[in-house]
């Protein structure tokens, strides 16, 4: 999911930055199209640093009233109650991401009347 707010494509978010940037472009609005293209590279540095925490400093215990103790960095077994729900939300925003024109196209043909 951070990939996607970022606009990493296929993901669904790079399409919504994508028509945005469009828009931006065909208006002219430059100002706006910077805002853009500034807050993509912000989230981009923000997530990566939050994932090089999560994955890659080592963790450390409180031991409590125990000594302390170097102790190697070890992974714990995801269960699949939690790793099922994260893998179909990834799929989710991959499908979504790749479907997106064919979404954007019914929900337009939908919500805008014929005349325009």
């Amino acid at each position: 999911s951070a990939l996607s707010v970022i606009g990493v494509p296929p993901l669904c978010g790079f399409f919504s930055k994508w028509y945005l940037i469009l828009g931006t472009i065909q208006a002219k609005q430059w100002p706006f199209l910077m805002v853009i293209l500034v807050s993509s590279l912000l989230n981009a540095v923000l997530f990566f640093r939050v994932l090089e925490i999560v994955y890659f400093t080592p963790r450390t215990s409180s031991t409590g009233d125990y000594e302390h103790h170097e102790r190697a960095a070890t992974l714990d077994r995801v269960p699949l109650s939690e790793l099922i729900p994260m893998a179909c939300f990834a799929i989710f925003i991959i499908l979504l991401g790749v479907f997106s024109g064919t979404i954007i196209t019914h929900i337009i043909n939908f919500a805008i009347p014929g005349t325009f």
